[in-house]
């Protein structure tokens, strides 16, 4: 998403005739602001504070501009003089006219996402260079033919596959570039409404490319269309191309680019399983959702303090491991039995904040252990774990003595507690262990996860780590 600023004539849905200049822009790292030159409101109303659901606009290039969720953010008056207004937008839409939030809904959405090229590695361009008997350069042959447009997942009727662009610049004499663009295509019958699209489709599309990427991605480009939105030339029907932007503060100035050896699940190793990997990936998201959050936010938060970062992705193991295995030591049954005989006798004998406390913790009692939970998954994931990294029972009770240490601060614990590097191998590790799990879960197999694991340059770190094997 390009910064924009574009000029232009303002408006209010209904009110096409009482238009007012002003200066759009758009900044992707920080806001959508239009700044007017003078007001909709009339001179009585100009105290009150304004906000519309939509603005609509052409810009002095012609192109049609809706303004999304947009308040007042400054207004100023002078006299002699005129007023001027300021709004900002959540959302600015290039290419159409929405008259109301529900017109937010199309058929089809296009994402380019950081890093995604470099994923699927599908490229049309190829290049032939021929030389002289004497290794002199003789000729350059380039040619470009669109790549297999390739449907990879159907989920909620909605057809996800791999879409491309290609356009030249250059005068063709002294500079011809050639440049190719991969985007994740959605199609459906139906108009996707925007809020689902965002909630539902991209947030899964975005996080499940991060972990299969191994970085933080990006959405960089967004357009859509919609049979709602065409005109016909020549007897043929062409939808116009919609550009949706939005401000994102997270996206750092300067993205982390990815060669292919560098990424967890390269999109080759797993073409052929990636329909059900994906609808896998979907389907549970809800069940899921807490364990994405957390582990996402570590992922996304390069500043998290180290500890911190060991915190989250505890929760998230345990999280995982309670949603996806459960995890009692007695059937529910035994257990109320057992309370119920415990909490007769707490009441025949305590009294006050301690016999509260002894009550309280008996609604926790029966929840496995952390250090349980691990063992659990270290024993699942065994085949995967053991080529590469050996996890003892000196890195279970490291992990459980450093997260109850950072829990409680036990003085008596400090000196277990990791710290330093050895906070950080944990953590590594904690992650490692992690993205096996969700991995696994959305059906990704062994063979392919061994496979990219001995490859791949974004593990190296774990199978460099020896002190935890001794711990």
């Amino acid at each position: 998403m390009e910064d924009l600023d574009l000029n232009g004539l303002w408006w209010i849905p209904g009110n096409e005739d009482e238009t007012v200049a002003g200066n759009l822009q758009f900044k992707m790292r920080d806001s959508i602001n239009l700044n007017l030159n003078g007001s909709f409101k009339s001179f009585e109303e100009l105290n009150n504070y304004s906000q519309y659901d939509v603005i609509l606009g052409v810009t002095s290039n012609g192109k049609k501009v809706s303004l999304i969720n947009c308040f007042e953010s400054n207004s100023s008056i002078s006299f002699p003089g005129y007023a001027s207004v300021s709004y900002r937008a959540s959302y600015l839409l290039i290419g159409v006219h929405l008259n109301t939030l529900e017109d937010m809904a199309f058929e089809r959405y296009y994402i380019s996402f950081s890093n995604l090229a470099e994923w699927t590695r599908s490229s049309g361009l190829s290049r032939r260079e021929e030389y002289y008997p004497d290794h002199t350069f003789k000729k350059l042959d380039v040619t470009y033919e669109f790549p297999e447009v390739k449907e990879i997942a159907k989920v909620n009727n909605t057809k996800i596959s791999l879409h491309y662009t290609f356009h030249t610049t250059g005068d063709s004499v002294s500079n011809l570039n050639l440049k190719q663009k991969t985007y994740i295509k959605l199609d459906n019958d139906s108009v996707i409404n925007f809020n689902d699209f965002m909630k539902i489709y991209l947030y899964n599309i975005q996080n499940f490319l991060c972990l299969a990427i191994g970085t933080p991605t990006f959405p960089m480009e967004i357009k859509a269309s919609s049979e709602r939105f065409s005109q016909e030339l020549n007897g043929k029907v062409f939808r116009d191309q919609i550009s949706i932007y939005y401000s994102n503060s997270n996206i750092p100035i300067n993205l982390e680019h990815k060669d292919t050896h560098q990424m967890a699940l390269p999109y080759q190793y797993i073409k052929d399983d990636l329909n059900m990997i994906l609808s896998n990936w979907f389907n549970k998201y809800e069940l899921l959702n807490p364990v994405f959050d957390l582990y996402f936010g570590t992922m996304y938060n390069s500043s998290m303090y180290i500890q911190h970062r060991f915190s989250s992705l505890i929760q998230a193991i345990e999280s995982y491991h309670r949603r996806v295995y459960g995890g009692k030591y007695l059937e529910e049954e035994q257990y109320e039995e057992l309370t119920n005989q415990i909490t007769f006798i707490i009441n025949e004998n305590l009294t006050g904040d301690l016999k509260n406390i002894f009550t309280q913790k008996l609604s926790h009692l029966n929840e496995l252990s952390l250090r349980r939970r691990l063992k659990d998954i270290i024993e699942i994931h065994k085949e995967i774990i053991s080529p590469f990294i050996q996890l003892q029972k000196g890195f279970i009770n490291s992990v459980t003595n450093t997260r109850n240490y950072l829990t409680h601060f036990d003085e008596g614990l400090e000196n277990r507690a990791k710290k330093g590097k050895e906070l950080i191998d944990l953590c590594e590790v904690l992650k490692f262990l992690l993205e096996i799990s969700l991995m696994t879960e959305i059906g990704v197999s062994k063979e392919s996860i061994i496979k990219n694991i001995s490859h791949s340059q974004k593990y190296s770190r774990i199978k460099s780590i020896k002190s935890l094997q001794e711990l």
